[in-house]
This record gives C-alpha cells, sequence and structure tokens, in this order.
C-alpha cells in the first residue's frame, strides 16, 4: 500500500515524505576537491557508509608566483623564495643556503662569494662581516 499526497512534516512527530528525504539526502552529498598542493583521500564507513576525507598538504607545495613564489619540497628537503639572481634556497639535506651570489655551507662553516673580499685594517666597514680571505 502506497500513501500519496502527504503533507511535509514539520513536527518532530511528523511523518516526512519522499521530497524532504530527498532534500536531506542531496544535501549530504559533499565534494572535497584537492588542488596543486593540498591532496584529499576519502574512505567510506562500510557499516555507516559515511565519508570521511583527510585532506593534507602534498609534499610538495608552492605558494605564489615568480620572484614571490615560495616552494618548500618535503621530498628533496629545499625550501626556495623568490626566483632568478636573488633567490634564496635552503638545502636541509647538505646545509646550504644560497641567497643570490652568496652561499652559507654549514657543514663545511663557510661563506663564500661575498663582495667584501678586500682588507685595509685601516680603512674597515664597521658593522660589516669579514672577509672571505681573511
Amino acid at each position: 500500500t502506497q500513501i500519496k499526497n502527504v503533507k511535509a512534516g514539520t513536527d518532530g512527530n511528523d511523518a516526512v515524505n519522499l521530497n524532504q528525504l530527498n532534500e536531506v539526502k542531496n544535501a549530504s552529498n559533499t565534494t572535497v576537491e584537492g588542488s596543486e598542493n593540498i591532496n584529499v583521500d576519502s574512505t567510506v564507513d562500510p557499516n555507516t557508509h559515511a565519508k570521511t576525507y583527510k585532506v593534507a598538504l602534498k609534499d610538495n607545495v608552492t605558494l605564489g608566483s615568480g620572484n614571490n613564489a615560495i616552494n618548500i619540497n618535503g621530498t628533496t628537503g629545499i625550501i626556495k623564495a623568490g626566483d632568478g639572481a636573488n633567490a634564496v634556497t635552503i638545502n636541509g639535506t647538505n646545509g646550504t643556503i644560497n641567497s643570490g651570489k652568496v652561499t652559507v655551507n654549514g657543514t663545511a662553516g663557510t661563506v663564500n662569494n661575498l663582495t667584501n673580499i678586500t682588507w685595509d685594517g685601516k680603512n674597515f666597514t664597521s658593522g660589516q662581516a669579514a672577509t672571505e680571505d681573511q
């Protein structure tokens, strides 16, 4: 037996009709999408049919673009900010930092490619790092 033309329930003890059930069903269909930097995995509980989303950053993430871009690469251990001659790169696998032409090697304890390479004890620049040649 089928009951037809049932008015939509409004009270907590009222029966509901198929249209009301379909509204709830359609509202429960949520879509979660990833992006260039975001990974989305979903699983469905076999008992409750509830969908669970796991949202996480990818191992290689880039924010911004061009000279303003920042890239964090969790696979290689390298962080890079900017592009071209003024880029700054931090390499966590070999302990180096490159900033423009200057290289800091934390493992070796060196700073290379400084421009203040001429030492003049009588005419020095106060507040600047020592030269490479000292």
